[in-house]
């Protein structure tokens, strides 16, 4: 089988296995603005994506829709509402700082112009360009990581998620990559799991060459 058939093959079997899943920050994306976008991809940063969307239900509510509803209230208290986030101390000054940088100018528009913002890595800035600004970019957290190193990358496996993004370029047509994270992270937290994944509930273990019967 043709590498390109075959990866359209791998993809259209991880959709069909997780069809039935949703991601819990989806359900109230259509409740946010850009701006609060950003802000819960900076506090989804090693936190799990309940917690994550717990904590933009309460920025929504809360009314904290802009960086200048950011700045009238005090680092204190963002802490509070932010807590349940990992790192929250550190991601309150982000977003503190992130407020008074766009304050009064436009949301960057470029990935060089996202990642000179605080809180801001490629992750981020790829995931953005996706939600918001209609991109086709590869955002590779831990699940896109672990998931193209047992499918993709078994042989010779991606070191960090800088190389796993340039790698999935290679292979993944343009007009799937931004779907990509949003894939893998369905099939990473219901399937392919980091620890005893469920491989023989897996629609994919025929053509996947680290599937482990037990």
């Amino acid at each position: 089988m043709k590498t390109t058939k075959k990866i359209s093959l791998i993809l259209s079997v991880i959709e069909k296995s997780v069809n039935n899943y949703t991601i819990p920050l989806q359900e109230i994306a259509n409740r946010m603005n850009k701006f609060q976008i950003l802000v819960s991809l900076i506090l989804s940063s090693r936190t799990k994506d309940q917690t994550t969307s717990l904590v933009m239900k309460r920025i929504i509510d809360k009314r904290l829709n802009s960086p200048s509803d950011f700045l009238k209230i005090s680092q204190e208290e963002l802490k509070k509402i932010i807590r349940p986030c990992g790192f929250f101390s550190l991601k309150a000054k982000y977003l503190k700082e992130l407020s008074k940088i766009l304050k009064d100018k436009p949301l960057p528009d470029t990935k060089e112009e996202l990642l000179k913002l605080p809180g801001v890595g490629p992750k981020v800035a790829n995931l953005f360009i996706n939600y918001c600004l209609g991109g086709n970019e590869i955002a590779v957290d831990t699940h896109v990581f672990r998931i193209a190193n047992r499918i993709f990358f078994k042989k010779k496996p991606s070191r960090n998620p800088e190389e796993t993004e340039k790698r999935m370029k290679d292979i993944i047509p343009e007009g799937k990559r931004a779907y990509i994270n949003t894939l893998f992270v369905k099939f990473g937290q219901n399937i392919c799991l980091p620890i005893n994944p469920l491989c023989n509930k897996c629609l994919l273990k025929r053509l996947c060459p680290s599937y482990k019967p037990f």
